[in-house]
C-alpha cells in the first residue's frame, strides 16, 4: 500500500533538513506567498488532537465564567459582549502553544500579523487585534426595509393573515433561516418579520456609547480575560501575553454591548416573542437578551443541520442556548440526539432552555437527491472542502492554512491519477470569498453553488464534516466518501450511522503534523463499490417527515 506522505507536487525530490537545524515554515496563507518552495519542508508543531483540546478549552471556560456570573444585568452583558473575545482567545491560545511547542520541534513559524512576535516575547509594540476576529457575523443594515420586510412576511402567511401579521403579529422573527421559515408557514399564527439590525439601529439612537466603561463592566472584561488565557496547557509567560492581546478588545466590547442592553431597554416595544436563525448573530442576540429580560420567550432555529450529529456542544450551547428559551432542530430525532450532548445542563445555571424538533428540513427534499444518471464508466467525483481560516480558529478546529492548503495539493495530485471524473468545489466562504480559490491552479475547481453539482455528481468526497454541504450528500443516494482527521466530531449514535453510510477512508499524521490517508484506500473507496447508498437513516435524522413531500 502507498502512503499518501509520499506524492511530490513538486516534481522533486523532497529536501529534509537535519533534525538539529531550525527551518522557517509558513504560520498563514501569507506568508506562504513570499516563502519559495514552502511545501517542501512544510511542518507544523502541534497535532490537531491537541489543537481539539486546547480550543475546547476555552470554551468551557467561557461557558463556566458567564454561568457563574450573579448579576444579571453584567451576564446580559458578557453574553452579548462574549462573541468575539472568545474568537480572539481561541485563535491566540492555540497560536501560543504552537509557539511553545516549536523550539522543541526545530521549527520557527513565520508570517502572520504582528501579535505572533507579541506571543513570542520579541516585540513591545502594543498589540492589536485584526477585525477578522470574530464569532458573529459582520452587521450590514439591508436596504429597501420596508419592500423586504413585507416580501418576508408574505413569504410563509396565507393572504387572509397577512394583516395581522403585518401590523399585530403574535410572534416576529427578526433573523430567518431554512427552518425557522418552514415552522412559519407551518404554523396557524400571525407571524410577522422586522429586520434585526434596523432595530438595533434603533436602539443604538437611544443608547448611545458613552465615553468608557464603567468601573464594573471594565472590571467584568478584565476578568474575562484572566479566565480565557488561564490555558492550563502554557507555560508561565505565554498566558500574560494572551492576556493582554485580549484585555482592550473586551472592554470595547463590553462597553458596547452594556451601550446596545441599555438602548434596547428603552425602546417601547419589542415582541413578547422573539423567533430567529442563529442567537450568534450579534443583532438577533441582543433582541433575544432583551426579549428575555421583560419576560417573553426567545425561540432560535437551528442551521446547517449538524447540532443533532454533534458530540461538541460547547459552542452551540454559547451560541444558541445562552440566550434562548427554546432551540428547535430540524427533527425531533435530531433534538434527542443533541440533548444527548448535555448541552442544556451547560448553561443551566444561568440560563432553563427546552431543546425540541421540528418536522423536517424541507428544503433539503427540493434537492437532487436521488441520481438519474446511468452508472458511467469513470465516476464523477465532487470533492468538497472546507473554508481556509485566515488569522482565527474556530471551534471544532480547522487545521492550520498552510498544513490544510498542501493537503488539498496533495490530494487532488492523488485524485488525478485516478480513472475518476474530478470536480473541486471549495466553500464558498473563508480566506478566499469571491477569489479564485488555489486548487484550481491544479485541478477543476467551480465556483457554482454545491447544489448545482449534486445531479451530475457520482460520488462525494469529503474531509470535514461539519458543513452543510456534508448533510446534503448524506442525504442523497450517491456514495460519500469521508476521510476521518480523527478528532470526535460526531456523537455516538451519528458515527456509527456514519459508518454505515459513508465510506470512511482514515487519516493518519506523520511526524511533521501532516494529514496523510492510503492512497489505494482512497481510490477504492471512490471507484469501487455500489453506485448508490442507502440514506434513509439521515433524510430521518435530517428531513423526518419532509423526506415524503
Amino acid at each position: 500500500m502507498t502512503d499518501f506522505h509520499q506524492v511530490n507536487m513538486s516534481g522533486a525530490p523532497a529536501r529534509v533538513l537535519p533534525t538539529d537545524a531550525v527551518r522557517e515554515v509558513p504560520f498563514d496563507f501569507g506568508a506562504t506567498e513570499n516563502c519559495v518552495g514552502w511545501r517542501e519542508n512544510l511542518a507544523w508543531p502541534m497535532t490537531y488532537a491537541e489543537a481539539f483540546g486546547i480550543v475546547r478549552g476555552v470554551v468551557r471556560r467561557l461557558l463556566s465564567f458567564t454561568c457563574s456570573i450573579q448579576d444579571e444585568r453584567l451576564r446580559r452583558i458578557a453574553v452579548l459582549g462574549s462573541g468575539r473575545i472568545v474568537a480572539l482567545a481561541i485563535a491566540h491560545t492555540e497560536t501560543a502553544f504552537c509557539l511553545q511547542r516549536e523550539k522543541a520541534a526545530s521549527l520557527r513559524l513565520v508570517g502572520g500579523t504582528p501579535n505572533l512576535a507579541w506571543l513570542r516575547g520579541e516585540s513591545l509594540e502594543s498589540p492589536s487585534n485584526p477585525s477578522e476576529f470574530t464569532a458573529f457575523k459582520p452587521i450590514a443594515e439591508p436596504r429597501w426595509i420596508a419592500a423586504r420586510r413585507f416580501a418576508r412576511t408574505a413569504g410563509w402567511t396565507p393572504f387572509h393573515r397577512l394583516p395581522s401579521a403585518l401590523f399585530s403579529p403574535q410572534t416576529v422573527a427578526v433573523s430567518h433561516n431554512v427552518t425557522l421559515r418552514d415552522a412559519a408557514r407551518r404554523e396557524g399564527r400571525a407571524i410577522g418579520f422586522h429586520h434585526a439590525e434596523s432595530l438595533l439601529a434603533k436602539a443604538r439612537v437611544k443608547g448611545a456609547r458613552s465615553n468608557g466603561a464603567s468601573g464594573e463592566v471594565r472590571e467584568l472584561a478584565m476578568a474575562l480575560a484572566r479566565t480565557l488565557s488561564a490555558a492550563p496547557e502554557l507555560e508561565p509567560e505565554y498566558p500574560p501575553r494572551v492576556r493582554a492581546l485580549i484585555e482592550s478588545s473586551a472592554v470595547d466590547e463590553f462597553n458596547r454591548a452594556a451601550a446596545d442592553l441599555s438602548g434596547l431597554a428603552n425602546m417601547p416595544r419589542l415582541p413578547l416573542e422573539l423567533w430567529s436563525g442563529s442567537g450568534g448573530y450579534y443583532p438577533a442576540r441582543a433582541l433575544g437578551l432583551e426579549v428575555q429580560r421583560r419576560g417573553g420567550r426567545v425561540v432560535r432555529f437551528a442551521h446547517g443541520w449538524f447540532a443533532g450529529m454533534t458530540s461538541v456542544p460547547e459552542p452551540i450551547a454559547f451560541s444558541e442556548l445562552a440566550s434562548s428559551d427554546v432551540y428547535v432542530l430540524e427533527t425531533p430525532d435530531a433534538a434527542a440526539n443533541f440533548k444527548a450532548t448535555g448541552a442544556a445542563e451547560l448553561v443551566v445555571q444561568a440560563n432553563s432552555v427546552e431543546i425540541i424538533g421540528h418536522r423536517g428540513a424541507s428544503t433539503l427534499a427540493q434537492l437532487p437527491l436521488d441520481s438519474r444518471r446511468p452508472e458511467p464508466v469513470r465516476r464523477r467525483v465532487v470533492y468538497a472542502p472546507t473554508i481556509l481560516r485566515g488569522n482565527r480558529q474556530l471551534m471544532p478546529p480547522l487545521l492550520p492554512d498552510p498544513i490544510y492548503l498542501d493537503w488539498q495539493f496533495r490530494l487532488v495530485e492523488a485524485l488525478s491519477k485516478m480513472s475518476i471524473d474530478l470536480i473541486c468545489k471549495p466553500h464558498p466562504e473563508g480566506l478566499f470569498r469571491g477569489q479564485i480559490h488555489p486548487l484550481a491552479a491544479h485541478a477543476p475547481t467551480s465556483a457554482r453553488p454545491f447544489e448545482a453539482h449534486m445531479a451530475e455528481a457520482d460520488v462525494f468526497l469529503f474531509d470535514y464534516g461539519q458543513s452543510t454541504t456534508f448533510a446534503e450528500a448524506l442525504c442523497s443516494d450517491r456514495p460519500v466518501v469521508l476521510i476521518d482527521m480523527g478528532n470526535p466530531t460526531f456523537n455516538d449514535d451519528v458515527r456509527v450511522m456514519i459508518e454505515r453510510r459513508c465510506r470512511v477512508v482514515n487519516a493518519h499524521f506523520d511526524a511533521r503534523c501532516r494529514p496523510n490517508v492510503d492512497v489505494e484506500e482512497l481510490a477504492h473507496a471512490l471507484c469501487t463499490g455500489p453506485a448508490r447508498a442507502d440514506p434513509t437513516e439521515f433524510r430521518g435524522l435530517l428531513m423526518g417527515g419532509s423526506n415524503t413531500l
